[in-house]
């Protein structure tokens, strides 16, 4: 199947998930507020424009880069966020209230609905400001035989920027002057620097040239890369001082590293024959950029020291992280280690879809590696 057929089959479920959520918020404005007959109209139309414009804006921002097109792609990417803020409070809401009934203590619907308004408007305004401040997480990992020229290093993981229609360059160079106030030796880019959408791209991961830690900056794709195009990615990355890594092993001062691409749509990886491929040797430390927290078992069982990994975005936006948690198994979020293994899960720098975070912060990870 091509990738047209693809991702015009994505936004089809997209618009029928869009189409009944607006629908139940529909059904949630008439039960609170009981507007008028005019209202109603006017509600409907309004929710039903709402509903096409993500659809649209997609499809126009895949194929245009402009103004006007990014402009109504992050229109429409906040209204995601409200709309899923919305449809979980209400459907609580409504949901306390039955309870409120049944036990003899109703409350004025319309105070129940304003209310709810509210909390949507607080909890959308906190999710953007909360997703365009990201911070710094510090965290210690010790390594098996680390050389003794990396005792004490740090190192930065960076991914999930999702550099496109929404996030620009000046959120790239936030994180690059972020990334160079810790002075890192190296610099570690685990997948989806892009968003996957089409457009001027390389002004964009210039800032990124900036840094110069000790042992270089390195990236491996993830998914969105694919969709962009893997080829297409890399002929951009080749482009600057990043080390594109696709499949390969490089020896930096007596650590391994091995960056393993993401796999296509519909391909799936041998973990264990890329490692024995590259000439990864398991008597030596090594850190593994693989984008998905995946595969967890065979790296580990394969003695690799440490795999960093990104995304789940930890869901962005409540209660998705619990969707996430359960999809990857509970390593979605967080540093995990289990006897010489260590995995780093980062909720990534930038958001996708609504440029919103709830219940996760925009970030970057910064690890102290020490031997054992």
């Amino acid at each position: 199947m091509s990738y047209i057929a693809q991702f015009l089959g994505f936004l089809s479920v997209v618009s029928v998930v869009l189409f009944w959520s607006h629908a139940f918020l529909y059904l949630a404005i008439r039960h609170f507020f009981d507007p008028g007959d005019t209202a109603r109209r006017i509600t409907i139309i309004v929710l039903i424009l709402l509903s096409a414009s993500f659809i649209i804006a997609s499809l126009l921002a895949h194929w245009q880069d402009t103004v006007f097109s990014r402009g109504l792609y992050y229109c429409s990417a906040v209204w995601l966020g409200i709309l899923s803020n919305a449809f979980f409070v209400f459907a609580i809401l409504w949901i306390l209230e039955n309870i409120l009934v049944r036990m003899h203590f109703p409350i004025p619907l319309p105070m129940i609905g304003y209310t709810g308004v509210i909390i949507v408007i607080l909890s959308s305004l906190y999710a953007v400001m909360n997703a365009a401040d990201p911070v710094i997480r510090e965290e210690t990992v010790s390594i098996q035989n680390l050389p003794s020229g990396w005792e004490g290093k740090k190192i930065v993981q960076i991914n999930d920027v999702h550099l496109g229609h929404i996030i620009r360059s000046d959120f790239a160079w936030k994180i690059v002057d972020m990334t160079d106030s810790v002075h890192p030796a190296a610099v570690f880019i685990v997948g989806d620097l892009f968003d996957g959408m089409d457009g001027h791209l390389e002004w964009l991961v210039e800032p990124f040239n900036d840094l110069h830690p000790q042992y270089g900056t390195y990236f491996v794709t993830g998914n969105h890369e694919t969709y962009l195009g893997t080829g297409k990615t890399l002929d951009i990355i080749q482009k600057t001082d990043i080390h594109p890594m696709d499949d390969t092993l490089v020896d930096l001062d007596g650590l391994q590293l091995i960056g393993i691409a993401f796999p296509e749509r519909g391909a799936r990886r041998d973990i264990a024959g890329i490692l024995k491929k590259v000439g990864y040797d398991r008597r030596k430390p090594s850190i593994v950029l693989y984008h998905s927290p995946t595969d967890i078992a065979t790296f580990r069982s394969l003695g690799v020291s440490l795999q960093l990994a990104g995304h789940t975005h930890r869901g962005q936006l409540y209660p998705y992280n619990l969707v996430t948690n359960l999809l990857f198994w509970g390593y979605d979020f967080w540093i995990y280690r289990e006897g010489n293994y260590t995995l780093s899960v980062s909720s990534g720098a930038g958001t996708w879809w609504p440029p919103m975070r709830t219940n996760s912060r925009s970030e970057i990870v910064v690890l102290t590696l020490k031997g054992k």
